[in-house]
C-alpha cells in the first residue's frame, strides 16, 4: 500500500515526463489480474490521478491512463466503483461526462478509447440506467453521439469511434435506452440501421445488430419498426443474402435493397452477428401483422439460401438452428398458428417442466438424521446462461424477459444437503472449475448480487463453497445442457439446529374475564356510523387476502407456474392495484379521527395544547403494546417455530430486519428507514403512514382551533396542497404511483420495487385520501347542522353511480396502459392521472360513507338507509341490503381485533403455507382460496388472544396511570384518538 501511495506522487500532470510515463506504465500492469485492480479501488488519489492523465499533453500517457481505465471498468466491480465515486455534475467532472466530452471532440487523440470505457459502464444492467441518466440530462447528447458514430471519419485525430456501436446496444437493454433512440420524431434509430451491413468493422457491425436486437424484443415497437418510415426489414436480410440469384417472380417479392444482387455479394460471415440478425426477425414474428409482412417481402426466400449456406462447413450450429425457428414460423399458416400474438401465449405445462425448477430442496430431515453431528444443509442462488441447449435457453429467455406475468426463470434458489454432494464427488471424477456467466439482458452477476443482497441475512460457515459450485456446474451442464454459477447464501449444521420450543405460559392479566367480556359484549351506544364497522371488517379481510397471495408468490414453490399462468387473466389486472382500497383506509380513518374533534371545536370548545399532546399519547398506546410483542415475538421466536430451510430463509428475513429496525417501528418511521432492506412487520409501514399523516391532522385542528370561521378554506386549501404533494413526488420519483406489483419483486420482498417504496408507502403519496376524509367529516358535520341537504344533491349521487361502475374498468385500463415500456418516466400526465385515481378512490368512499351516514329519521320507510331518490328501485334494494348487513353485531365484535388481524395475519400465512422443510404445493384456484380463507380464521382467533391478554391489560394499566378519577377520565375521553380503522377506542 505504501509502493501505491508513492507511486501516486509521479501520477501528477505536472511531474517529470519520464517518471510519469514509467508510473503510467506500472499501474496499467496492475490492471492486468483482479488482484492488481482490487488494490487500486481502495485509493482513491490514484484512480483520480489517472482521470486527470487522461487528457494529458502526452499521447501515449493519455492513453495509457485511459487503457487502465479499461481494464478497471471491465469488471462489475470496477464498472460500479467509477460510476458511484465519480458521478455526473453540475460542472461536468463525472467519469461518464468525460467519456461524452472526449467522444464528441473531434480533435481527442482518446476518443476511441472512451468509447471502450463507456462501453464498460454501460454494459451491466443496473449500472446503465446511471449512464442513461447523464444523457437525459445533457441537452442533444444522444445526437451527438450518433453523428459521431455515423460520421466514420469524425475523429480528426484518427481515432475509431466503432466501441459506439456497443454503447448503443448497452443502452437500448434498458426501455429508457430504447425510449431515448427509438424516438419517433428524430430518425437517429433509422441513421444507425445501414450500419448493420457495414463492412469495414465488425464491432461497429455487432453493435448496430445488438442494438436492432434489443429493439425488436420491444413488441411494442414492432408496428413502427415494420412501418414504412422505418422498414426495417431490409437492413435484417440484406446481411443474410449471399450472392445466389433469383428469378423475376421471387425478386419482385423482397425488399428492393435486397434485389439483383451481385455475385460478390458477401454474406454475413460472423456468425454471432448471423444469429443475433436471425433472433431480430423470430421476435418480429411475434404478431400476426409481422408475419404476414415478413412473409409477403420474401423473407423465407433469404432464409431458404441462408439454410443451405448454414448446412455447409462455413455454417454455424446455432445460427442454423435459428434460422430453422424463424422459417418454422414463417411456413405455418395462420390457422395453425392459432394465435395473433405469440407473446402472450401460456407455456404448455410440458414445455414449462422442460425448464429447470424454479425452487428445489433436498430432504432436510433425512440430511440430519443420516449424517448427525457432521450434517451440514446449505441454500444457494442460481444463475443460469446458455450453453448447447440452445432451444431450452430460448425458452428460458422469453420466459423471463415477460417480468409482467412471470418470474425470472435464470435465477434459481436450491437447497442441498453438503454431505450427499461431497459423497457424490467423491465417487466421480468432477472437477472443480470456476464458472463465469457474462452479462446480458435477462442473465448477469449483478441482478444475482441484487437478489443476494436481500435475501443473503445470514452468515453460517460455509465449509467448502468450491464442492458447492463444482456440483452445481456439473448438474446443470449435464443435466440441461445450461451453465449454472452459484452463490452460497446460507448453510445449517446441527451445531446451529433450532432447539424445540419450550412451554411457555399464555400471558394473563388480573382482569382476563373482564377483557373477555369487553370483546364479546358491545357497550357502545348506538350510532350512525355504526355501519362502518362492517366495512372496516370487510376491508380487513381483503387486506390478509391480498397478502396472503403476495405470500404465495414469494415463497418457493415446486409450481410457480400456477401462479404465472393467473398473471394473463383479466381479473388480475383490476387487483393488481391497492389505489382503491387503500385510499378507502386513510379516508375512513381521517373521518373517525377528526370528526368528533373538529365537532368540539365547532361547538365553541377551545382545544389547549394538553388535549393534543393526549390525542397523540392515546393513538401510541393504543398502537405500542401489540407492535412491541409482534417485534419480540419476530426478533426471538418466530424463527424457532419451524425447521428447514424454506423457514429460515423467510422467517430468518424477519428477524434480522426486526433486530436492526425494531426503533423505526417504535417511532413509526418505518415507511422510510429500512424499507429497501426488508422492513420488521412490513405491512406495518400503513401504521407509520397514518401516525405522520395524523400529525399533519392535528396541525391542522390546531389551525382551525385558532380560526374556526376559515375552516372551509382551511381544508380547501389543504386538499388541493395534499394532491400537489402527491403529483411532485410521484412525478420527481420518475415513477407512475399505481404500484404495479411484478412476481419478481416479490422474491425480494419489493426491496427494488420503486413504485412501493416511492409511491405506495410514503404519507405524502396517500394524501388525497387522508385529506378527503377530513373534508368528509366536515360536510357530515354540515349536513347535521342542516346547512347541507345531500338528498337534494342529485348531481353528486349519479356522479357517485358514474365513478362507481366506470372504477373497475379506469383499474384495468391503467394496470395495462401504465405498465407499458413505451411511457417515458418522469411523466407530468402520468403524475396527473394516478393523482386523479387516488382520489377517485377516496371520493367513491367518502360519498358513500356520508350517504350512509346522514339518514333522515323521520322518514320510516328508509329503514335507517339514506339512499332512497335514484329512481333505479333495484339499486336501493341492494344498497339497503349491504347497509343492513354492515349493520350487523358480529362486526362490532370483530372490528376489535382488526389490529390483532393487520399485525399477525402475515406470520398465520406463512405458517399455513409451509412446513419450512418442503416446497410449497398447491394445484388449484381452491387450493389458494382455502389457504387465503385458513389465514383469516387463524388470524382472528390470534387476535382474539392478543386482545384479552396484551392489548386491553395494557390499556388498563394506562388508564389508571393517566386517569386520576371518574370526573377525569369523562373530560378526557371527550377527545377521540382517531385508531378507529384497526380497532376500539381507548376511552
Amino acid at each position: 500500500m505504501d509502493a501505491i501511495n508513492e507511486l501516486v506522487t509521479f501520477l501528477d500532470v505536472n511531474s517529470r515526463l519520464d517518471l510519469k510515463a514509467v508510473a503510467v506504465a506500472h499501474v496499467l500492469s496492475l490492471t492486468a489480474n483482479s488482484e492488481g485492480k482490487n488494490l487500486l479501488y481502495t485509493n482513491d488519489k490514484l484512480i483520480e490521478a489517472l482521470l486527470n492523465l487522461t487528457s494529458d499533453t502526452t499521447e501515449a500517457i493519455a492513453k495509457d491512463a485511459c487503457r487502465a481505465l479499461i481494464n478497471i471498468s471491465a469488471e462489475f466491480e470496477g464498472a460500479e466503483f467509477l460510476l458511484k465515486k465519480y458521478p455526473s455534475t453540475h460542472d461536468l467532472k463525472g467519469i461518464v461526462q468525460l467519456c461524452f466530452k472526449s467522444i464528441i471532440d473531434t480533435e481527442s487523440p482518446t476518443a476511441g478509447l472512451f468509447c471502450m470505457i463507456l462501453a464498460n459502464l454501460s454494459r451491466h444492467e443496473t449500472l446503465v440506467e446511471t449512464v442513461i441518466d447523464t444523457i437525459e440530462g445533457t441537452e442533444d447528447t444522444i445526437h451527438r453521439l450518433v453523428t459521431c458514430f455515423t460520421m466514420i471519419s469524425y475523429n480528426k485525430k484518427g481515432a475509431k469511434l466503432n466501441y459506439l456501436g456497443p454503447i448503443f446496444s448497452n443502452l437500448s437493454q434498458h426501455h429508457r435506452g430504447r425510449q431515448l433512440i427509438c424516438n419517433k420524431e428524430f430518425p437517429l434509430f433509422q441513421r444507425i440501421l445501414p450500419f448493420t451491413h457495414h463492412e469495414d468493422d465488425v464491432v461497429r457491425r455487432g453493435g448496430a445488430v445488438g442494438l436492432v436486437k434489443n429493439v425488436c424484443f420491444d413488441s411494442s415497437l414492432h408496428d413502427w419498426l415494420l412501418s414504412p418510415k422505418v422498414d426495417i426489414l431490409p437492413y435484417l436480410l440484406l446481411p443474410l443474402a449471399g450472392p445466389e440469384e433469383f428469378d423475376d417472380e421471387d425478386n419482385d417479392k423482397l425488399p428492393v435493397e435486397c434485389q439483383y444482387l451481385g455475385a460478390d455479394k458477401k454474406r454475413e460471415d460472423d456468425p454471432d452477428i448471423r444469429k443475433m440478425l436471425l433472433e431480430s426477425l423470430a421476435q418480429l414474428c411475434a404478431t400476426r401483422k409481422g408475419r404476414e409482412i415478413l412473409r409477403d417481402r420474401g423473407t423465407y426466400l433469404i432464409l431458404r439460401e441462408l439454410h443451405k449456406f448454414e448446412c455447409t462447413d462455413q455454417g454455424d450450429p446455432q445460427s442454423l438452428l435459428a434460422c430453422e425457428n424463424v422459417v418454422d414460423i414463417l411456413i405455418r399458416t395462420e390457422d395453425e398458428i392459432g394465435h395473433d400474438n405469440l407473446k402472450e401465449i401460456e407455456i404448455p405445462n410440458e414445455s414449462y417442466q422442460k425448464m429447470p425448477p424454479l425452487y428445489a430442496v433436498d430432504d432436510y430431515d433425512q440430511c440430519m438424521n443420516e449424517f448427525k453431528e457432521n450434517a451440514q444443509y446449505c441454500v444457494t442462488n442460481i444463475i443460469l446462461q446458455g450453453n448447447t441447449n440452445e432451444n431450452l435457453w430460448n425458452q428460458i429467455e422469453s420466459f423471463s424477459s415477460q417480468e409482467k406475468y412471470h418470474f425470472r426463470h435464470d435465477i434459481l434458489r436450491y437447497g442441498f444437503c453438503m454431505n450427499r454432494i461431497r459423497q457424490i464427488l467423491n465417487e466421480t471424477s468432477i472437477q472443480h472449475k470456476r464458472i463465469s456467466v457474462n452479462e446480458n439482458p435477462f442473465t448477469g452477476n449483478i441482478r444475482f448480487k441484487q437478489l443476494g443482497k436481500t435475501l443473503n441475512r445470514f452468515n453460517f460457515d460455509v465449509n467448502d463453497e468450491n464442492d458447492l459450485e463444482s456440483y452445481v456446474g456439473h448438474k446443470f451442464e449435464t443435466e440441461y445442457g445450461l451453465k449454472a454459477f452459484s452463490n452460497v447464501s446460507f448453510c445449517i449444521s446441527n451445531d446451529n439446529k433450532n432447539e424445540d420450543l419450550p412451554a411457555k405460559n399464555i400471558l394473563t392479566s388480573i382482569s382476563l374475564r373482564t377483557n373477555i367480556n369487553r370483546l364479546l359484549v358491545d357497550q357502545s351506544p348506538n350510532s350512525q356510523l355504526g355501519f362502518l364497522n362492517g366495512i372496516k371488517v370487510v376491508g380487513e379481510a381483503g387486506v390478509v387476502v391480498v397478502h396472503t397471495a403476495y405470500i404465495l408468490m414469494a415463497a418457493p414453490t415446486s409450481v410457480p407456474f400456477t401462479i404465472e399462468s393467473q398473471m394473463y387473466q383479466p381479473i388480475v389486472a383490476l387487483m393488481r392495484s391497492a389505489i382503491f382500497q387503500l385510499q378507502n383506509f386513510f379516508a375512513i380513518t381521517a373521518f373517525l379521527s377528526f370528526y368528533p374533534n373538529l365537532t368540539r371545536i365547532l361547538k365553541g370548545e377551545k382545544l389547549c395544547l394538553r388535549d393534543f399532546k393526549l390525542l397523540v399519547i392515546k393513538r401510541i398506546v393504543r398502537l405500542w403494546p401489540l407492535i412491541i410483542f409482534v417485534i419480540l415475538f419476530n426478533a426471538t421466536l418466530l424463527y424457532k417455530l419451524q425447521k428447514g430451510p424454506v423457514w429460515i430463509d423467510a422467517a430468518g428475513n424477519e428477524m434480522v430486519s426486526c433486530h436492526k429496525y425494531w426503533w423505526s417501528n417504535l417511532l413509526f418511521i418505518n415507511n422510510f428507514v429500512g424499507a429497501s432492506e426488508g422492513p420488521c412487520i412490513q405491512p406495518s409501514w400503513h401504521l407509520a403512514a397514518e401516525m405522520q399523516l395524523f400529525v399533519i391532522e392535528l396541525i391542522i385542528l390546531m389551525t382551525i382551533n385558532r380560526f374556526p370561521n376559515k375552516i372551509g378554506s382551511i381544508l380547501s386549501l389543504v386538499v388541493v396542497l395534499g394532491n400537489f404533494a402527491t403529483l411532485i413526488s410521484l412525478y420527481s420519483s420518475g415513477i407512475s404511483g399505481l404500484l404495479l406489483g411484478r412476481l419478481e419483486h416479490t422474491r425480494t420482498r419489493n426491496a427494488f420495487d420503486l413504485e412501493y417504496l416511492k409511491g405506495h408507502i410514503p404519507f405524502y403519496t396517500n394524501t388525497p385520501g387522508y385529506f378527503l376524509g377530513l373534508l368528509a367529516a366536515y360536510l357530515h358535520y354540515q349536513n347535521k347542522q342542516k346547512k347541507i341537504d345531500f338528498s337534494k344533491l342529485r348531481l353528486l349521487l349519479k356522479l357517485w353511480y358514474i365513478l362507481f361502475l366506470a372504477s373497475g374498468l379506469i383499474l384495468w385500463h391503467h394496470s395495462i396502459y401504465v405498465d407499458s415500456e413505451v411511457i417515458s418516466f418522469p411523466s407530468l400526465w402520468i403524475a396527473f392521472y394516478s393523482t386523479f385515481c387516488k382520489n377517485i378512490g377516496a371520493f367513491l368512499s367518502i360519498t358513500f360513507l356520508i350517504f350512509m351516514a346522514n339518514t333522515k329519521e323521520s322518514d320510516p320507510n328508509t329503514q335507517g338507509f339514506p339512499i332512497r331518490t335514484t329512481g333505479i328501485s333495484i339499486i336501493d334494494f341492494i344498497l339497503l341490503k349491504l347497509f343492513n348487513f354492515y349493520n350487523n353485531r358480529v362486526f362490532k365484535i370483530l372490528v376489535k381485533l382488526n389490529l390483532g388481524v393487520f399485525l399477525t395475519h402475515i406470520y398465520v400465512a406463512m405458517l399455513i403455507i409451509t412446513d419450512g422443510k418442503q416446497l410449497i404445493q398447491y394445484g388449484t384456484q381452491f387450493d389458494m382460496a382455502l389457504i387465503g380463507f385458513g389465514t383469516l380464521i387463524g388470524s382472528y382467533i390470534v387476535a382474539a388472544i392478543l386482545f384479552v391478554t396484551i392489548e386491553m391489560p395494557i390499556i388498563n394499566l394506562f388508564r389508571l396511570f393517566l386517569y386520576r378519577n371518574q370526573t377525569h377520565v369523562e373530560k378526557s375521553s371527550k377527545i377521540s384518538n382517531g385508531r378507529e380503522h384497526n380497532g376500539d377506542k381507548l376511552d
